[in-house]
């Protein structure tokens, strides 16, 4: 049985897109939600995945390329739905209820997907291969929503000052903040905070904002 590391990227996204890769990322995004990152031997997702524990080997290569191929999965639903969302919004009004909207999406998540990306978060402090595919991912989402942004700032949409690309980070933190007290926190009411956000992103993009503001 060929393993997956030297073989090209194209049989490799064959085998992630078989049954057994499927299953296989199933079985890890369960046993990370159950045990964490560290928990979820290849053992543990194998026997999850009634697989042979060598099909790990088989489609990913390794275990951290399974947890990349994780991410990345997340990553383009999650980015896919940024740009479908906020890209049909044709009013300011139904912009901010889109961003507002994502944040509700994200914060409401399984458990699995938060568990990722924070234990991930520390496991890319030491290993660089995970650090460059975690940064890439955020990269992506920066730059779909800083796109979205201007996009809808040339439109007369919305108005703000600052760089699309500065905006975005600075969404993007706060989105992830709130996500992260959601989940250690399970009881916390994250309503007012999510009602805050909405005041704070109204006053940041409300057309006429940066014409009133020059006026005074």
């Amino acid at each position: 049985m060929s393993g997956s590391a030297h073989v090209s990227e194209a049989v490799r996204a064959e085998r992630i897109a078989s049954e057994s890769g499927q299953r296989l990322l199933a079985a890890a995004r369960r046993t990370i939600a159950r045990d964490g990152v560290v928990g979820s031997t290849l053992d543990a997702v194998t026997t999850e995945a009634g697989l042979a524990r060598g099909m790990v080997f088989w489609v990913f290569g390794s275990k951290d390329r399974l947890l990349i191929e994780l991410l990345e999965a997340d990553a383009r639903e999650r980015i896919q739905g940024l740009h479908d969302a906020l890209s049909a919004a044709g009013s300011f009004d139904e912009l901010l209820e889109a961003v507002i909207g994502q944040v509700k999406s994200f914060v409401n998540d399984d458990l699995a997907a938060h568990i990722l990306l924070q234990e991930m978060a520390s496991v890319a402090l030491r290993e660089p291969a995970i650090r460059s595919a975690l940064a890439a991912r955020r990269a992506r989402w920066r730059s779909t929503l800083a796109e979205v942004l201007e996009d809808k700032r040339s439109h007369g949409i919305i108005a703000f000052d600052g760089e699309p690309a500065v905006v975005a980070t600075t969404l993007t933190a706060l989105g992830h903040g709130l996500a992260t007290q959601a989940a250690l926190e399970p009881g916390y009411d994250l309503e007012p905070a999510l009602e805050e956000m909405r005041r704070w992103v109204r006053a940041l993009f409300a057309p006429g904002r940066v014409a009133d503001s020059g006026a005074r």
